[in-house]
């Protein structure tokens, strides 16, 4: 493996991450009642044939530890950042995939924890660690075929899916689907915008899968009463350009408008987010 994916130590208490609202970090020995309440929960535990027993919990956490000394990653623990209570856990882990080893963003949470965006919020953290800090190139969720809220996880974390597998565990046959993505500049749009950054973004039907799949043809078109986004258009039909960055004239007056449900301090910001993202593009 790589040295510089081995980057994070092996203690219990070790932050390795943190979102508006969580902070992930290494597990210890001292976080196993908080993993008994996830691991032995039958409703949470479905997708692996039911709940876990004290030994194959203890078996869990050793081997998170393993990873860590192996790898510098694993599942790691998720906290809210308010009262540092262990509500779930969300990580990176190697799995076997058609013959090779592939980096997968894996979470699991309680019960109680579920439906309030922690699972988005966490597997995004460790996307964007996967691909800035160990420089992947593509990340996966591989997920049982039963396990659509996990799907449905990996899809507004800008996951794709790519393909279907069986594996067996318990003795039972279990399809699992594979989504995927691959690094930024996938989801970076040829105007500068960062698709997973939007609430819309995603691969469900009734969400924006990005304007390299919908052509700059997004769902605002119906309120500007446009059929074609003027910065698509520009770039990729008139001028022909890769994106935006490319072109002399940036920014162009094609970037005056700003978003109608946003102050004109956060629209700024976008704006010079976008000039950043297009900088850096090759």
């Amino acid at each position: 493996l790589p040295r510089r994916w081995r980057l994070s130590g092996e203690r219990g208490d070790e932050m390795v991450l943190k979102t508006d609202r969580l902070i992930l970090r290494n597990m210890g020995q001292e976080d196993y009642e908080a993993l008994c309440r996830i691991l032995k929960d039958n409703d949470v535990m479905y997708a692996y044939e039911g709940a876990f027993s004290d030994r194959e919990v203890q078996e869990w956490l050793d081997r998170q530890t393993e990873r860590y000394h192996q790898y510098g990653f694993g599942l790691w623990a998720v906290t809210l950042k308010d009262s540092g209570r262990m509500i779930g856990q969300c990580g990176l882990t190697m799995q076997d995939y058609r013959e090779k080893q592939v980096l997968e963003v894996g979470y699991l949470f309680e019960k109680a924890y579920w439906h309030h965006g922690y699972a988005v919020e966490a597997a995004a953290a460790c996307r964007d660690y996967a691909f800035n800090q160990l420089d992947a190139e593509e990340v996966y969720s591989i997920i049982r075929d039963s396990n659509t809220a996990s799907q449905k996880v990996a899809q507004r974390n800008g996951m794709r899916y790519r393909d279907t597998i069986v594996k067996h565990y318990k003795g039972v046959t279990m399809p699992h689907h594979v989504y995927s993505v691959k690094r930024k500049t996938e989801s970076i749009s040829l105007c500068g915008v960062d698709c997973t950054d939007c609430e819309y973004f995603g691969t469900e039907e009734d969400r924006c899968a990005g304007c390299d799949e919908i052509q700059g043809k997004p769902f605002w078109l119906k309120y500007t009463g446009e059929e074609i986004c003027r910065i698509y258009e520009c770039c990729t039909y008139k001028k022909k350009l890769p994106h935006c960055g490319k072109c002399r004239r940036l920014p162009c007056p094609l970037y005056e408008s700003s978003d109608p449900t946003k102050s004109a301090e956060e629209n700024e910001a976008i704006f010079l987010r976008q000039m950043e993202q297009l900088k850096n593009r090759p």
